[in-house]
């Protein structure tokens, strides 16, 4: 597949209107931190290119597929070689991490998860708040489930939930409760595991308060089409302000570099 790569405007006027938004009403509604959605180019959605791109990060190929008409952005990993990942980060601003962490957050994955070897993350949505990550590995076991990993540590370790076997696109979410300290993991709005509390060990590597999604294993292969990946969060009333800020100066600074 070939990727595709977009030239990046800045959206100085709609950040602006999410600010003015913001700003108003007496109670916010979610916010949208991080957005991908069936065919967009990534790097035209607010994503950086992570991982190992080639020559290191050769035997990944990635780009937009129609998968028998639902819109997705696919990641083919057919390599085990040194350094063999590919995914895309949304920087996430430390104002809209410290709300997100006293309101409420939820990291969405819509996607269809195809043949792998069962590596440890080959196909994967995650959130590093900075001092926590939060991550869903996505395989496909001999019998045909799909095998979601919440890792409990960055070399390993996790707590599983399978899914029935089938050939569907699904709906899976982490929901983060501020008073528990953990969140919830829901498939197509069921939940099927509470207080998974993250992992605190992992290298951030390409920055460490992001939301990615892609191919993260070097010593497995798997592929992934994703309909969506989205990081939102609940801003209290008198937080909302302040996360709109913080997003427009994110774009300020993109447009200005």
């Amino acid at each position: 597949m070939r990727r595709v790569i977009r030239a990046r405007g800045c959206a100085c006027g709609a950040l602006a209107a999410l600010v003015a938004g913001l700003a108003v009403g007496p109670a916010a509604a979610a916010t949208i931190v991080a957005d991908h959605f069936g065919m967009n180019d990534p790097l035209g959605e607010g994503f950086l290119l992570g991982g190992a791109p080639p020559p290191l990060g050769g035997g990944v190929t990635d780009g937009p597929v129609d998968d028998g008409g639902t819109p997705a952005w696919a990641f083919d990993d057919a390599s085990t070689g040194q350094a063999s990942v590919l995914w895309y980060d949304r920087p996430i601003p430390g104002a809209a991490i410290a709300v997100g962490n006293g309101s409420g957050w939820t990291l969405t994955s819509t996607l269809r998860v195809f043949e792998t070897d069962g590596a440890f993350g080959t196909i994967f949505a995650g959130y590093l708040d900075g001092s926590t990550g939060w991550q869903m590995n996505f395989s496909r076991t001999d019998t045909g489930e799909t095998l979601v990993q919440l890792p409990t540590s960055f070399f390993g370790g996790s707590t599983d939930v399978l899914v029935p076997a089938d050939d569907l696109y699904h709906t899976y979410d982490l929901i983060f409760d501020p008073i528990a300290g953990s969140a919830d993991f829901f498939v197509d709005g069921v939940e099927r595991l509470s207080d998974y509390t993250g992992f605190s060990d992992y290298l951030p590597i390409g920055g460490d308060e992001v939301a990615r999604f892609g191919a993260g294993s070097s010593s497995g292969t798997g592929m992934g089409h994703f309909n969506a990946m989205r990081l939102t969060i609940v801003p209290e009333p008198a937080s909302a302000l302040l996360l709109g800020f913080g997003l427009a100066g994110l774009a300020l600074g993109r447009a200005r570099g």
